[in-house]
């Protein structure tokens, strides 16, 4: 028989039943779990700083300045440089607002707005926590457990860029603490509390609308418990995402050329569904096990049997229930989105990001990575530790033996954090092409999946044989979450327009302050058009920056323009030698600035 608590018994609350001992009761445990959870938030303090050491620009044009833009339009401004993106929702702009109202400086903006990310992710061992408190942990316990989830590679490389995965993260996070509240007193109050959590994350990025998908399925459900309460959730919910779509796309309008075009792109990529579904389940299934050390299947496991249980002695499903549907179907969404054949190749080459794609489950996966943390703490069922070794290991035979037959580990990785879960088993990837199929070994061209395959294994016959020495194990756990992000620490190229910014000093010396820029983006020339226009258009922030579609816009009033190398202009103006950054290069419009400048023995050239 099911053990029951008064939580239980009542109806309220739901406490994980493999956590069969409550370990911490005696003031020896107490202290011990003191001491470990001080210990690792500081840890987790140093490692995020750390890998953000490199931090002095952004790493992609893309992702990472489109989430500044959108800052920088929210901080006030009434007009921003656009961009040549798909867009990106606008929600972690709200944390770094306020960073434009002292500065315009890209370089200085992007310090800072580093820095405020680092903070917004250590934010979410706060919702963690509560969560922890509510699977039954003291809570020394729950920070402990907590922060390990956020020392997983996953969640510390994010602190190299950036990027909405910490805003994310964080109100997802509070989204689950909100479902178990309005499990206990299910209130309008309390049902608010949770829409609003969901609508913040759908706010952040458009991938949350997985969140709110299952957000209100279990609305749906909870009608069963309170109708009148669940119908006010529903109508919130469905209101607030036909708003928050309006106002994001509002936004995102502001920001970009051509508007908001990523729900676009998964919508093709979910109706142009390919035959490597299997494959692709499986590769990222193994990434997510290396990902979390097994975590993932214990809490996986755990949360399922709730769930049955609930269904079966209730006819409801509770928050457990929420928490495991919420990572299924952000998995499900990963696979299906990267099932399309035409997901895996760049123009000029293969990918290898996007089989081994953690990015899309990450952060809707904190809460099932914390239920299997605390089933450990408080002494996780042999039984459980031995059907996640089980299914572990099928998911690693069919991941070696069939699905990476195809798979080429020398593609592109350029993405941000795309798959950030396995960045500690990057350094064993070959990037020279190979032969494929190759079975994987140690030491052959395809040993990645050798050692994550390895890695997995190790992490749940260690959890299996442990499971019942529950501190041992979890400072093991521990250990190894902060060995993986350190050794996954990766050296990340800035390429920001250092060379067309010392041009522009150039002219400022001789033009009298900060020089406007005018940016030509049609030309044909240069296969970076979007990066030298997202660069020069936050670089230059403190700057007048000027998009102009066409040459013959120009109205030759401008004294400088960035255009590409081999750009044809009417007056024949010259460039600034040494000026080039992605293809393009600063052009001196203005002919009284062009002589002051060779005056100073400034170099230009013609063309090209």
């Amino acid at each position: 028989m099911r053990e029951t608590t008064p939580q239980q018994q009542s109806g309220r609350g739901s406490v994980d039943r493999e956590l069969i001992d409550p370990a911490g009761a005696t003031p020896a445990h107490a202290r011990f779990w003191w001491v470990v959870s001080v210990g690792l938030l500081v840890g987790l303090v140093l490692l995020n700083l750390y890998v953000a050491l490199s931090a002095a620009a952004p790493r992609t044009p893309y992702d990472e300045i489109g989430v500044l833009q959108a800052s920088r339009l929210l901080s006030g401004e009434g007009t921003v440089t656009k961009t040549l993106s798909l867009g990106y929702y606008p929600g972690a702009g709200l944390f770094l607002a306020p960073i434009w109202w002292f500065t315009q400086d890209g370089a200085t903006v992007y310090a800072a707005a580093i820095h405020v990310n680092i903070l917004v992710g250590l934010l979410t061992v706060v919702p963690l926590t509560f969560l922890g408190r509510r699977l039954g942990l003291t809570t020394p316990q729950a920070v402990a457990a907590a922060s390990v989830v956020m020392l997983l590679p996953a969640r510390t490389a994010v602190s190299d860029y950036v990027l909405a995965e910490q805003s994310l993260a964080l109100f997802a996070a509070w989204a689950m603490v909100a479902a178990y509240r309005l499990w206990d007193r299910p209130t309008v109050p309390n049902v608010g509390w949770f829409v609003l959590a969901t609508l913040l994350a759908y706010f952040t990025h458009a991938r949350a609308l997985v969140l709110v998908l299952v957000a209100g399925i279990w609305l749906l459900l909870l009608v069963r418990r309170r109708w009148q309460t669940a119908l006010v959730g529903l109508v919130l919910l469905g209101v607030g995402q036909r708003l928050v779509a309006w106002l994001a796309g509002l936004v995102v309008s502001e920001v970009t050329v051509d508007g908001f075009g990523q729900g676009t792109s998964l919508l093709g990529k979910l109706t142009s569904l390919g035959g490597i579904f299997a494959r692709v389940t499986l590769v990222q299934t193994w990434a997510q096990l290396c990902a979390t050390l097994g975590l993932v299947v214990i809490g996986g496991l755990v949360l399922t049997r709730h769930t049955w249980s609930d269904l079966r002695l209730r006819r409801a499903v509770g928050p457990d229930g929420f928490v495991w549907g919420l990572g299924v179907a952000a998995a499900l969404l990963s696979f299906v989105a990267w099932s399309s054949t035409t997901s895996h190749v760049y123009p000029d080459g293969p990918r290898f990001d996007s089989w081994t794609y953690t990015r899309y489950i990450d952060p809707f996966v904190t809460g099932v990575v914390l239920v299997g943390l605390a089933a450990v703490i408080r002494r996780l069922d042999r039984r459980t530790a031995a059907v996640g070794l089980g299914l572990s290991l099928v998911v690693v035979a069919g991941t070696v033996a069939w699905a990476i037959r195809i798979v080429p580990t020398w593609g592109s990785n350029y993405g941000p954090a795309n798959n950030a879960g396995i960045y500690p088993l990057l350094r064993f990837r070959d990037l020279e092409p190979f032969r494929l199929p190759l079975f994987p070994t140690f030491t052959n061209d395809n040993q990645i999946w050798a050692w994550g395959s390895l890695l997995v294994v190790v992490s749940l016959v260690v959890i299996l044989l442990l499971a019942s020495r529950p501190r041992v194990l979890f400072v093991v756990l521990a250990v190894g979450a902060v060995a993986l992000s350190w050794y996954g620490n990766p050296y990340q190229t800035r390429d920001a327009p250092y060379r067309i910014e010392q041009a522009l000093e150039k002219i400022d010396t001789v033009d009298g302050g900060d020089t406007p820029v005018s940016m030509l983006i049609d030309c044909p020339v240069s296969s970076q058009r979007n990066v030298a226009t997202n660069w020069v258009g936050f670089w230059f922030a403190d700057r007048d920056v000027d998009l102009v579609d066409a040459t013959d816009e120009l109205t030759g009033d401008e004294p400088a323009v960035v255009a590409c190398n081999g750009w044809t202009n009417p007056t024949d103006a010259p460039r600034i030698a040494g000026s080039d950054n992605y293809g393009y290069s600063l052009y001196v419009l203005d002919p009284t600035v062009a002589e002051r400048l060779r005056e100073r023995g400034v170099e230009l050239t013609s063309q090209p």
